[in-house]
C-alpha cells in the first residue's frame, strides 16, 4: 500500500477490511478479525451466514461504509483515516434501525486517532491501535488453517496503518483549532512570512552599511535565521592569528537590537579578555553559553546607523588586535 502510494485511502482500507471481516473468505483467517472487532463492545458470538457489503446506501443516499450481516447480528463500520467524523450518523443509525429487525446491532467509528466531542448516535469510537491490540494476541489461534500469502497481506496492512498513526500524531486540540481556525491560521502565517522578510530587509540594509574588507585580518559577512524563529542575525567572522575566529552578531528581533560576540571554538576566557582588552562592554548571558552581549540593547525601530556605528567600531577594534593570552 505505502509503495503503491494509497496507505493513506479510505476506500481502498476499508475494501481490505471488508475482505477480512468475511469468515469465509480465501485468506483462511475464520472469523479472527469480526471476533477481534466484536470484542471491542463486547463479549464475542459465535456467528453464521455472515456477509459482508461496502458502501451500503440509506434511503437519503448516504453510504455506510462496511456493513455485515448474520442471523443474530448488523454491525455497522465507519471507517476515518483523515478526515473529520462529519458523516450523518443519526441517518446511518435510522436506517439500521429499520433493517436490523431482531438482530443485535451494534456500529463502529473505527479511526486513525480519537474523534472529537460529537453525537455520534450510537458509534462506538475505536481507534485503529485498540483493534490491532485485540487482534495481534488471536493471531497465533487461527496460523493453522490461514492462507500464508494473506496472513502476511494482513501484517502488512496492519503495519501501513501504524506507520500512518506514527505520522499523524497529534494533540486532538490542537487539531481542532486547525480545522476550525484554518483561515486566520493561513492569515497570521501570511503576516508572519512579511515580518520575516522585513527582519531580513533590515539586517540586509545594515549588512550593506558596515565596512569588513581591506581589513588587516579576513573577515566574512554572512546572514543567519532560524527557521521556526522570528530573529534575524547579521553574522561577522574575524580571522585573527592562531585560528581564534570571533563572530559578532547584530541580531533583529521583534523586542528590537542586541549585538553580541563570541570565540566560534567555545574558547570563552580567551574571548572575554579580548573584549574587555579592547573596553568592548559585553557581558554574559546565562542562557546563551559561551556568548557575551552588549549590555545596551536597542528598539525595533532604532536608526541603523545607531547600530551600525556600535557594530562597525567592535570589528576594526577586533580586526586591529592580536589574540591574548587567557
Amino acid at each position: 500500500m505505502e509503495i503503491a502510494g494509497y496507505p493513506h485511502y479510505e476506500n481502498v482500507c476499508s475494501n481490505i477490511l471488508a475482505f477480512y471481516f468475511q469468515p469465509d473468505a480465501p485468506h483462511g483467517l475464520s472469523d479472527l478479525c469480526l471476533k477481534a472487532l466484536m470484542s471491542l463492545a463486547s463479549d464475542y458470538e459465535p456467528q453464521s451466514n455472515v456477509t459482508v457489503e461496502r458502501e451500503v446506501a440509506t434511503k437519503a443516499g448516504n453510504r455506510i461504509d462496511i456493513l455485515i450481516q448474520s442471523d443474530t447480528h448488523l454491525i455497522a463500520i465507519e471507517n476515518k483515516i483523515y478526515h473529520s467524523a462529519v458523516n450523518p450518523f443519526h441517518d446511518y443509525a435510522s436506517f439500521l434501525q429499520q433493517q436490523r429487525s431482531h438482530r443485535k446491532l451494534t456500529t463502529f467509528l473505527l479511526s486513525l486517532y480519537p474523534v472529537g466531542d460529537q453525537n455520534l448516535h450510537g458509534f462506538i469510537p475505536i481507534q485503529y491501535a485498540d483493534f490491532f491490540s485485540k487482534l495481534r494476541p488471536l493471531m497465533g489461534d487461527y496460523l493453522v488453517g490461514a492462507n500464508t500469502k494473506f496472513l502476511i497481506s494482513l501484517t502488512d496492512f496492519m503495519e501501513t496503518i501504524e506507520n500512518l498513526m506514527r505520522g499523524s500524531i497529534m494533540d486532538e486540540s490542537m487539531f481542532n483549532l486547525f480545522n476550525e481556525r484554518g483561515s486566520e491560521i493561513v492569515a497570521l502565517l501570511e503576516e508572519v512570512n512579511k515580518f520575516k522578510a522585513e527582519l531580513r530587509k533590515k539586517v540586509s540594509e545594515l549588512g550593506s552599511l558596515i565596512d569588513y574588507q581591506n581589513k588587516p585580518v579576513e573577515i566574512k559577512q554572512w546572514y543567519y535565521r532560524k527557521e521556526r524563529a522570528l530573529l534575524d542575525v547579521l553574522v561577522h567572522e574575524i580571522y585573527l592569528p592562531n585560528s581564534f575566529v570571533v563572530a559578532i552578531d547584530c541580531v533583529l528581533t521583534v523586542e528590537g537590537w542586541k549585538i553580541g560576540g563570541y570565540e566560534r571554538k567555545g574558547d570563552f576566557e580567551s574571548a572575554r579578555a579580548l573584549f574587555n582588552n579592547l573596553q568592548i562592554p559585553l557581558k554574559q548571558n546565562s542562557n546563551s553559553g559561551n556568548r557575551l552581549e552588549h549590555i545596551t540593547t536597542y528598539p525595533y525601530n532604532e536608526p541603523l546607523t545607531t547600530i551600525q556605528t556600535v557594530a562597525q567600531d567592535w570589528i576594526d577594534k577586533i580586526a586591529a588586535t592580536q589574540v591574548p593570552q587567557s
